[in-house]
């Protein structure tokens, strides 16, 4: 992803430096363009009662074509969980990669109840750094920190909320399940993009 941003930074660095003075408008355009494609959001997650789950994930994405997004984002996940006389508490980081493609946009075009919602599929490889095996219920006791990868396969719908915002519901399945991983498939989640 790094790769594609420099390509990209160079690409829009290389049309720049061709630019002479008197033609400012079309630089600027060309900038705003540039940045308009960029998104930022994620999503929220939070839990309180006999266990609690604060989650937190920020995305960042460009638009390479108006259907197609790439970005990358980091997770945070604090878990808290107690039995009786047990308790069990692990803090959970991580990154990922992710590529969107919009099958459907504004669908609402072609039928009369005039929405913008459109459907889209996701693929999605993620690094988690866990301090714990969830594979054991009654264990659970804690471990060195180790990396579990996953990738996640899914889709969802969006519902645009402005040129490029939309607010999105998404089910995705870890195709590489892993018994120590904190959730099961399938990982529903909402998201705000802006």
């Amino acid at each position: 992803m790094k790769i594609k941003i420099f390509i990209l930074s160079a690409l829009f660095s290389a049309s720049l430096f061709g630019q002479t003075t008197k033609d400012t408008t079309k630089v600027e355009k060309t900038k705003s363009k540039f940045a308009e494609n960029f998104i930022f959001g994620g999503f929220f997650g939070l839990q309180f009662g006999s266990a609690t789950y604060i989650g937190l994930s920020p995305m960042a994405g460009y638009y390479i074509t108006p259907k197609i997004i790439a970005g990358i984002g980091a997770t945070y996940e604090y878990y808290y969980e107690k039995w009786y006389s047990k308790s069990i508490s692990s803090s959970i980081y991580g990154a990922r990669v992710y590529g969107q493609y919009t099958f459907i946009d504004e669908i609402g075009k072609s039928t009369r109840y005039k929405t913008n919602m459109g459907f889209f599929g996701q693929v999605e490889y993620e690094a988690i750094n866990l301090d714990r095996d969830f594979s054991d219920a009654e264990k659970l006791s804690k471990t060195n920190r180790y990396w579990l990868h996953g990738v996640l396969v899914g889709g969802g719908i969006k519902q645009s909320i402005g040129k490029h915002s939309s607010f999105n519901i998404s089910v995705m399945f870890n195709i590489l399940e892993d018994k120590r991983s904190p959730y099961s498939n399938p990982v529903a989640r909402v998201g705000l993009y802006f």
